[in-house]
């Protein structure tokens, strides 16, 4: 079985049903298939076959809402080589809604939509999904800012105000 956000596969006794190894595979597999006798005998190369990045783990980021509520979401962030993936799943959201997705370096609402990473909408039941292509963690980290700036937090915002986000992580 491939775990996407994990950059593993791991092997699974269906009599036992544990886990019996997880292997690095490299990053976000989507399916594993086995196919008997496809390399010839004795073939004991793997040219062509890259590393896919598998030392660079994906971060995981939870977003909460700033006061209870329903709603929810995460970021996966992983790198591409010289740019970032970041995919974005959020539930709980007002339905049919378009939310911008943006860094900042504020601390408190009103939160300055310093760098804007993408704008989706939400279904019928509240729920979006939405990606971001870009160097991503450098941005957040002040490197690519010529003033420096780090933007300490991801921010989901309704895209019509400027007040409270839905959605944060720190």
């Amino acid at each position: 079985m491939g775990l996407e956000n994990g950059d593993s596969a791991v092997a699974i006794s269906t009599a036992s049903n544990r886990v019996l190894a997880k292997i690095k595979v490299g990053q976000a597999p989507m399916a594993l298939m086995y196919v008997p006798n496809a390399v010839p005998a004795g073939a004991a190369t793997n040219t062509g076959l890259g590393r896919q990045l598998v030392d660079q783990p994906a971060v995981v980021r939870t977003l909460k809402p700033p006061t209870a509520g329903p709603a929810t979401g995460t970021m996966t962030l992983r790198s591409e080589g010289l740019v970032d993936l970041a995919t974005f799943a959020l539930r709980g959201l007002t339905p049919n809604t378009d939310y911008d997705i943006f860094l900042t370096s504020g601390t408190k609402a009103p939160y300055a939509r310093d760098y804007a990473l993408t704008t989706v909408r939400t279904d019928a039941k509240g729920g979006a999904m939405g990606q971001a292509l870009g160097p991503v963690q450098r941005i957040a980290g002040g490197e690519l800012n010529p003033a420096g700036k780090k933007f300490s937090r991801v921010i989901v915002a309704p895209k019509t105000t400027d007040g409270e986000p839905a959605l944060l992580a720190e």
